[in-house]
């Protein structure tokens, strides 16, 4: 299986599972506001359930975006630059970035151990690993888009180095 295959899967894997937690949440809070407002009857652990939906939906999702570098960001020195200086750049900022989402992979590594067997879900019940596994799969994914990105970069100088022979 070739590199671009592999981060392609991993896309398309995260975008199933994302777009079914949206569906599931979704429909959670619709059944919970009919028991709700309807039969006077509320679940009590809808509101808890579709928090962490979304916990799990959000962080896998960012992974997407990373792959697609599809953030918000403010571009008005970079357009200015010359491409080869615009490649410098947006390699560098993307390093910059995997640099940040390492080191919050690592805290997460660090202290959700820590705590998760002595935290229970006041409602559901469940231990908190649950939702606080979230952070460590979602950063994990995030990472490894992120090498995929730099894949993309190396493929983009090599070309250009090509091209200018």
């Amino acid at each position: 299986m070739a590199k671009k295959d592999i981060f392609a899967l991993v896309e398309n894997v995260i975008t199933i599972v994302t777009n079914a937690l949206m569906a599931l949440n979704m429909a959670l809070i619709l059944i919970s506001v009919f028991f709700r407002y309807i039969l006077k009857d509320p679940i009590v652990w809808s509101e808890e359930l579709a928090r962490f939906l979304l916990v799990w939906t959000v962080f896998l999702g960012a992974s997407n975006a990373i792959r697609h570098w599809d953030n918000i960001r403010v571009t008005v020195v970079l357009d200015r630059l010359s491409s080869n200086a615009q490649i410098i750049a947006d390699a560098i900022i993307k390093l910059i970035a995997f640099a940040f989402i390492a080191f919050i992979f690592i805290l997460a590594l660090k202290s959700i151990p820590n705590v998760w067997h002595r935290e229970m879900a006041p409602a559901l019940g469940i231990p908190m690993i649950v939702p606080e596994l979230a952070v460590i799969v979602g950063l994990g994914v995030m990472l490894l888009q992120f090498i995929g990105l730099f894949v993309d970069i190396i493929q983009k100088i090599i070309s250009i180095k090509r091209s200018n022979i």
